[in-house]
């Protein structure tokens, strides 16, 4: 059985409808036993960082658990947590940034589960994007060139910004001496293509695509800002675990061996991986 697509309009953002896709729990091949079937929803970043997740279930894992998952669009780490508080997702992937404590500290309750990701020291998967017809011209040598820069960051805040601020830390430059403009990661692509942004924190596969497409290059990876900043992190409402203990375990055991997966095929052989990233990179739809 194929994934459907449904429509749902979000509570916190007004009247904005947001894609979901469905993996319903009856799928071929599964065999979820005596568990009972659970509909949970998780935000869909359409990332690299996020590929445990689709290996997860492509594979089966999260069927065998009983669970069928809706991935939904959610940008930015602000609006992921205003999911989470408004229902509107049972669990979240997002990385612990300025935002998320404003919204704890004014009384909203998650708990984190589980780390996703880590810039450990040699990780080239995000970091801050130049534009290439800067670095081509001079405009770009080094990172004190970004001083003037217009920047792309994903949240004001958030650790996308940190680690452009650190990057011009390290230079010897302020935060005010750049600009900062909040884009999503696609949306930063597009800035760097139409020349609205010079650089941009970028992500996998959208540095893959700017390189490609001779957009920009990755000039500063996060691991050499901020060795080992904590990136994404699992979580889930506080009220959703307490009344659902059963199924946190359940979805976090699920997406544990969709980790193992992954870290598997980035360390051995990353065909299959690559092949599951390409699947769901396809269902990227069209900003309109």
């Amino acid at each position: 059985m194929g994934r459907r697509i449904v429509a749902v309009r979000a509570t916190e953002a007004g009247p904005v409808d947001r894609l979901l896709w469905v993996y319903p729990s009856g799928q071929e091949g599964a065999n979820p036993g005596s568990v009972q079937s659970t509909t949970i929803r998780i935000n869909d970043k359409q990332i690299a960082a996020q590929a445990y997740l689709y290996l997860a279930l492509d594979r089966g894992y999260f069927h065998e658990q009983g669970l069928e998952v809706h991935l939904v669009r959610v940008d930015g780490g602000t609006d992921v947590t205003a999911a989470l508080a408004a229902g509107d997702i049972e669990f979240a992937d997002t990385a612990p940034t300025a935002p998320m404590f404003n919204a704890i500290s004014r009384g909203v309750r998650v708990k984190a589960l589980l780390s996703t990701g880590l810039s450990r020291p040699g990780d080239h998967s995000n970091g801050i994007v130049v534009r290439q017809d800067l670095i081509d011209s001079g405009r770009y040598r080094g990172p004190a060139d970004l001083k003037g820069m217009r920047i792309a960051v994903q949240t004001p805040g958030g650790s996308t910004w940190y680690v452009a601020q650190q990057a011009l830390a390290r230079a010897g430059w302020a935060a005010a001496d750049a600009e900062f403009v909040i884009l999503a990661f696609p949306d930063a692509l597009a800035g760097l293509a139409g020349k609205a942004v010079d650089a941009a924190y970028e992500v996998e596969p959208f540095i893959t695509t700017a390189r490609e497409r001779g957009i920009g290059q990755l000039v500063t990876p996060s691991a050499d800002v901020v060795p080992n900043l904590q990136g994404p992190m699992l979580m889930v409402s506080t009220t959703y675990a307490d009344n659902h203990t059963d199924v946190v375990t359940r979805f976090v055991t699920a997406s544990l061996r969709g980790l193992r997966d992954y870290t598997r095929a980035v360390e051995g052989d990353p065909v299959e991986h690559r092949a599951t990233r390409a699947r769901h990179a396809a269902t990227i739809c069209p900003r309109r």
